[in-house]
């Protein structure tokens, strides 16, 4: 090998070199850039992240209470909330719920009777305060209130560790509060 093609070959590594180490720190100093997610447990991150798993609530309401929701051109509110254990348990929300919450989403449904909770994101702040890291969800539905400013609806919940909960289509049944025997 000449010695001119011993030199290009050198500048050519150390200019790969540099390259990579540069995308690199580019990577790790805005971590939202990168498309890669990482996982930690059943959760992954994105960024600064963490990522709840897939949760779908799939709603079965009694013929009367359809035909009620119907008529009245009612909503039905599916809300889900994420909860845990924190390793710090001075804190009001602890000491008032034994639990503190990383995420609240509400989904409202018009004629379907499925919810999908999925892409939901909290902080990996909050993730790393949890004791406990497989957090709990606990799902409640009730009436949009469009039509009446009370609830029209008396339905079961789901609730339990995401660990149990993850990945799954989950039945909630329900009747209307009155009227529906």
């Amino acid at each position: 090998m000449t010695a001119h093609r011993f030199l290009f070959a050198i500048a050519l590594f150390v200019a790969a070199c540099s390259s990579r180490t540069e995308r690199n720190n580019t990577a790790t100093d805005s971590p939202k850039t990168t498309a890669i997610a990482s996982d930690i447990g059943y959760y992954q991150l994105d960024g600064d992240s963490v990522v709840i798993p897939r949760v779908t609530i799939a709603l079965q309401l009694s013929p009367k209470a359809e035909a009620k929701l119907k008529a009245d051109k009612e909503t039905v509110i599916v809300a889900a909330f994420f909860s845990g254990t924190p390793k710090d348990t001075t804190s009001q929300e602890f000491l008032e719920s034994g639990e503190v919450g990383v995420k609240d989403q509400k989904i409202e449904l018009t004629t379907a009777r499925v919810a999908t909770f999925e892409n939901l994101k909290f902080a990996r702040k909050d993730y790393d305060a949890l004791a406990d890291k497989d957090i709990r969800l606990l799902v409640n539905v009730y009436s949009g209130r469009r039509s009446s400013p009370d609830n029209l609806l008396d339905c079961g919940i789901v609730e339990g560790p995401m660990s149990d909960l993850r990945g799954k289509r989950l039945p909630i049944t329900g009747k209307l509060i009155y009227g529906d025997d």
